[in-house]
């Protein structure tokens, strides 16, 4: 999603507007380690801690103390948690809830005009509507706010917003899916998607996937009945020339030759003889392709199959 500035915003679930000025259990220390937060946990086993979690727009707020997190002691240091300005433990979204997340991706590939991408921030989905002519202009930026005022915000927490598309091409409605509680994770995929239960998605995947190794074996055969008639064409170009060509068992030193490959396709070629060495120049193959000046190695020299095979020749 390609924005440039947001024009409105709307707030999603949230367990208090105002952050915590300081860390309400500094001496308790959390049931839960730095590193399986950094492996990422779902929302409800933050929720099942022995200290308070506070769940806001950008972060989960963890505060207490983690038994085993040291910002300098980890190689590369952490990408999931830090450390905030009153002690707490901040847990960013993308290491929450990563499985609900692909299953909310999965479904709006199959269902409903919301397009979804997970990123290392959490699951981003959008909804765009472009301008093709400046009359359209009002309409489009009243969908993105219909469909902004649509998402049901209070079944995740996040942040939602309306913004303009790059270059004046439109305008988008967006949310930022930090984490999902297990009981709202089917509401919210039915509201955005159309799609109310895992069997009807594996359904819908399921003929998608039919209907993508359908077009693949059309596809297949399509190119398979172009290069017979390719070849059939080839074959029939060959025969053409058979009367005006005489097989050889040696490459002239100079002059135009002619090399039939098994499979039915053969190159033009201009061999040249110059200051001791031989070198060929590809004036066209069968298919149209020329090549630059080449010279003739002994183990290098391609066609000594096709010279002891007879299937070299020279103008007559």
């Amino acid at each position: 999603m390609k924005t440039s500035d947001k024009f409105d915003q709307i707030d999603c679930r949230k367990d208090d507007k105002a952050r915590r000025v300081s860390n309400v259990a500094p001496e308790t220390v959390a049931n839960i380690s730095a590193e399986t937060l950094e492996r990422g946990v779902t929302l409800e086993a933050l929720e099942a801690l022995n200290v308070p979690v506070f769940r806001y727009g950008g972060q989960v707020t963890i505060h207490g103390k983690l038994p085993d997190f040291n910002p300098l002691a980890r190689p590369g240091g952490h990408k999931a948690i830090f450390r905030n300005g009153n002690g707490s433990i901040g847990v960013r979204y993308g290491a929450i809830d990563a499985e609900k997340k692909k299953l909310i991706a999965r479904a709006t590939r199959h269902g409903g005009e919301w397009h979804s991408n997970i990123t290392s921030q959490g699951l981003q989905v959008d909804r765009l509507f472009y301008v093709k002519e400046e009359t359209q202009r009002a309409k489009a930026k009243l969908d993105t706010l219909e469909a902004l005022k649509a998402l049901p915000v209070h079944l995740f927490f996040g942040d939602a917003f309306a913004f303009t598309l790059a270059y004046g091409m439109g305008y988008g409605a967006g949310a930022n899916i930090g984490a999902i509680s297990a009981n709202d994770l089917w509401p919210l995929i039915a509201a955005i998607t159309g799609i109310h239960d895992l069997v009807t998605l594996e359904a819908k995947e399921k003929a998608a996937n039919e209907a993508e190794e359908a077009k693949r074996e059309a596809c297949r055969k399509e190119y398979e009945a172009e290069e017979e008639k390719k070849l059939a064409e080839r074959k029939a170009e060959i025969a053409a020339m058979m009367p005006t060509l005489r097989p050889v068992t040696n490459p002239p030193e100079n002059g135009e030759v002619v090399i039939v490959s098994p499979s039915g396709s053969y190159v033009r070629a201009l061999m040249i003889k110059e200051k001791g060495s031989q070198f060929y120049r590809l004036l066209r193959d069968s298919l149209g392709y020329e090549q630059r000046e080449r010279k003739l190695a002994k183990d290098g020299f391609p066609w000594r199959k096709a010279l002891a095979a007879g299937n070299v020749f020279i103008p007559v």
